[in-house]
Order: structure tokens, then C-alpha cells, then sequence
């Protein structure tokens, strides 16, 4: 969980009343799932590769390894998801 997740969060209740506003925080009792994956390019691409692709072709190979990577995490969620509704 990132920094910024680890704060309690809250909802806001607005009361009006002719000219005059209020906010009234209520906190959150649950959290949204947050999912994500730190890519390491250097896993992927060597450092020589780095200094002699064309932007081009380091662009497609960037999209391929985010692609590849929000594919797979997609599924692996999926069958996450699929197996904690039928414990």
C-alpha cells in the first residue's frame, strides 16, 4: 500500500443553509482494492538497448512490456476475484 493509502479516508456531508456552508467529514469504515505492480525496465531492456533503439522501437517495446504486464495482472486478478466469491 502506497503512503498515500494508508491515510483514513473520509466522505464529505455539505449542509447548506441559506448563505451559510458546512462540510462534515464522516470517515470511510471500508477501502477500495488498490492494485499495482512496479515494472523494473531493466528486467526487460539491457542498458545497450536503451542507448541504441530508435525512439520507435523502444516505444514498442515499452507498450509490449506494459501491455504484457496489464494483461497478466488482469488475469491473475480475475482468478483472484473469481475464487474469494466462491470460498
Amino acid at each position: 500500500m502506497s503512503e498515500g493509502e494508508q491515510l483514513q479516508k473520509h466522505a464529505g456531508i455539505l449542509h447548506i443553509h441559506k448563505k451559510t456552508f458546512k462540510m462534515h467529514q464522516r470517515p470511510l469504515q471500508t477501502v477500495r482494492q488498490f492494485y499495482f505492480v512496479d515494472i523494473q525496465l531493466s528486467d526487460h531492456i539491457d542498458e545497450k538497448a536503451l542507448k541504441t533503439l530508435s525512439n520507435t522501437k523502444l516505444e514498442q517495446k515499452l507498450d509490449k512490456i506494459l501491455s504484457d504486464t496489464v494483461e497478466n495482472n488482469f488475469i491473475a486478478f480475475r482468478k483472484f476475484f473469481l475464487f474469494s466469491l466462491y470460498k
